[in-house]
């Protein structure tokens, strides 16, 4: 359950933001979020491949001689519809003097196409199959009539049982991204999270592009307090925080991108420690932003992705609320939401104070 909770706070992080400034909207907004198939793939494992290593039994008989087990799976883009490959073994027998005798062993992959569909609350994406093809070890395809009508009654609820439902995680959503914002917008938060909405879900090469469809309060008339650099003692927590997160990302956690994210986290590291403990001229935070963000984000996501633990849900959030921050800004600043170091003090002091 731990994949399905780090998806939940990623989606809630279309209103982070807003939390973070104070500033909200006073009318419908919609946010497009990426979610990357590596999300997607936690979603599905932490929902059916719940056996040792990735398996997933879809059937078998009362005898227990006669079973149908997937495992491993992977997603791809395929056209417009969501495409998994996943390796499969059947076995048919029969019980003869209280002994397994198998009548029929098969070894392959099943692959599925699945278009993915927002209900009409807007609540639930599932991803209904709408093809089930099977092929042994050497690419041919299943010519066991009997089989392939086994793996098409098996797989096809079991895949189609599959969704992300915003209703069971809006609380643990809330709880996880209050402690990047201020006691007084906790509650401006908890609306902005309960008026998620799935509006559109696109499939995308990298991964599902979601337009999602919240409601945000009404601006604050309150200047936001001027955050002054910080001190020793805080830039000391800062350290011990920024190190966590960077070990929540395993060496080989971004794949062939690994080089490219080690390089983007030390620019990272040196405009935050910049922008945290000093004013300058030039806002360092907001530099690195607009050089880099569009290239970062995307691999820090992959990276959280392939985790389920507490760092990793807690990296997720940042990085989720700075990605919202960031192209909310990218628009003119129509809200008067800006990347700074000003917001990166802020949203550092919230989280710090609420884990002393």
């Amino acid at each position: 359950m731990q994949a399905i909770r780090l998806l939940i706070v990623y989606l809630g992080l279309a209103g982070v933001g807003l939390a973070w400034t104070g500033v909200g909207l006073a009318a419908d907004a919609e946010w497009r979020l990426p979610l990357e198939y590596s999300l997607i793939r936690s979603v599905l494992v932490s929902q059916l491949y719940t056996g040792a290593d990735e398996t997933a039994r879809l059937w078998k008989d009362g005898n227990g001689c006669s079973f149908l087990d997937v495992a491993k799976p992977r997603i791809a883009a395929s056209g417009k519809q969501v495409e998994i490959i996943q390796q499969a073994h059947a076995r048919l027998g029969v019980k003869i003097l209280g002994k397994c005798t198998p009548a029929l062993e098969w070894r392959g992959f099943v692959q599925t196409l699945q278009q993915p569909r927002v209900d009409v609350s807007g609540e639930v994406l599932s991803f209904p199959v709408s093809q089930i093809k099977a092929y042994d070890e050497q690419q041919r395809a299943l010519q066991i009539g009997e089989l392939q009508e086994l793996i098409n009654k098996a797989a096809r609820p079991k895949l189609d049982a599959i969704k992300l439902d915003l209703r069971e995680y809006r609380s643990e959503a809330v709880k996880n991204l209050a402690r990047y914002v201020s006691q007084d917008r906790a509650e401006p938060l908890r609306e902005v999270v309960d008026s998620l909405r799935f509006k559109r879900v696109e499939v995308g090469v990298q991964g599902l592009q979601a337009t999602l469809g919240f409601k945000a309060p009404p601006a604050s008339k309150a200047a936001a307090a001027p955050q002054p650099p910080f001190s020793e003692a805080e830039m000391a927590q800062w350290r011990r925080l920024w190190e966590a997160w960077q070990a929540g990302l395993s060496p080989d956690s971004a794949g062939e991108h690994e080089a490219d994210l080690q390089d983007l986290l030390l620019e990272a590291d040196a405009a935050f420690t910049e922008g945290l403990s000093a004013d300058n001229r030039v806002d360092p935070v907001t530099r690195f932003f607009k050089a880099s963000w569009d290239k970062f984000a995307p691999l820090l996501r992959q990276a959280a992705g392939r985790h389920t633990g507490v760092d990793a849900a807690a990296a997720l959030t940042l990085i989720g609320g700075a990605d919202a921050l960031y192209h909310l800004n990218s628009l003119g600043k129509p809200l008067g939401l800006s990347i700074s170091s000003q917001g990166l003090r802020a949203a550092v002091r919230a989280y710090l104070a609420q884990r002393s």
